[in-house]
């Protein structure tokens, strides 16, 4: 980990912190709504929003069109079931209102002050665009309610239960988010320091074969063991999280194949998100965002048939 090590100790961070805050403090307008709406007005509207029904909105017109009915669930339903709790507490909003802030909090620190920092130290290798922080965000919000909630139909029906309302399916796509941010950073580090060991092992060989003389090779990691502990930490980073959701089945109070298909999705949504802000070919953002759609739509659909 030399080359990484000293790309972090060497001078100048103070400097690259300055130009990170002078970019940030540069951005577009469309750029700091983004962000301004993500932390700071949506977890507002969430708040307003549970207030109107437990005060304004009457009770029958919830039932009918904004829970999600597992005998008989609406398009409208399905959607806004995920940004609605139940009529008779405000303490269900305000748990998913502070999973939100800090799960959001934390992917904007990552995102647009550690990368950013960790680029500049010349640390990491991939793009890594606003655009997909952005993109990865409204998919979640406008198309993944409509595939947690199918999961929650199909288990719900086969569970005998009868609804489900709740924002936590979607805070915990944001959570998958930023486990799969988290997994990617790594995975670009030790690929760069690979990539880094394999160039000075080809310097060391050809400085011998250059000046005939003998240097002492250190060994460097195999491509085998490269893709081995990424695949573990892949592993680790996927069945943890998952192992926690499954604890609570039998809780009727908590919708746990809400929270799973949040999870699930959320990881894929969010990887196939970045390969379509990363990619520079046309065909491959189209066949990319073709899976995406399919990923979604089968979820969201499948208790039809089932």
């Amino acid at each position: 980990m030399k080359p990484l090590l000293h790309g972090i100790k060497s001078g100048g961070v103070k400097k690259d912190i300055r130009e990170i805050f002078t970019s940030i403090n540069n951005k577009s307008l469309y750029w700091k709504f983004g962000l301004v709406f993500l932390v700071i007005v949506f977890p507002l509207l969430l708040l307003v929003t549970q207030y109107l029904v437990l005060t304004t909105i009457p009770p029958r017109f919830t039932i009918s069109y904004l829970v999600l009915n597992f005998s008989q669930p609406t398009v409208s339903g399905m959607f806004f079931s995920n940004y609605i709790h139940t009529v008779f507490t405000f303490s269900h909003v305000l748990d998913n209102y502070k999973g939100y802030l800090l799960v959001i909090s934390l992917l904007a620190i990552v995102y647009f002050f550690i990368i950013p920092l960790l680029k500049k130290r010349h640390i990491l290798s991939l793009n890594y665009p606003d655009v997909a922080f952005f993109a990865t965000s409204a998919v979640f919000f406008l198309l993944f309610p409509f595939a947690g909630s199918g999961v929650s139909v199909l288990f719900g029906r086969m569970l005998g239960q009868t609804g489900t309302w709740g924002f936590s399916g979607i805070v915990w796509a944001f959570l998958a988010y930023f486990y799969f941010l988290f997994l990617m950073l790594i995975s670009d580090i030790m690929i760069s320091h690979f990539n880094q060991g394999s160039n000075d092992q080809s310097k060391e060989i050809l400085e011998s074969a250059t000046t005939g003389t003998q240097t002492k090779r250190t060994e460097k990691p195999t491509q085998t063991t490269l893709a081995g502990s990424l695949i573990f930490l892949t592993a680790l980073f996927i069945i943890l999280p998952m192992y926690t959701i499954f604890l609570d089945i039998g809780n009727k109070r908590i919708n746990v194949f809400g929270h799973f298909s949040g999870f699930v999705l959320g990881f894929l949504i969010s990887a196939l998100v970045v390969l379509i802000c990363e990619r520079q070919d046309k065909r491959g953002k189209i066949v990319l965002a073709g899976l995406l759609a399919v990923i979604i739509g089968i979820p969201a659909v499948a208790w039809m048939v089932m």
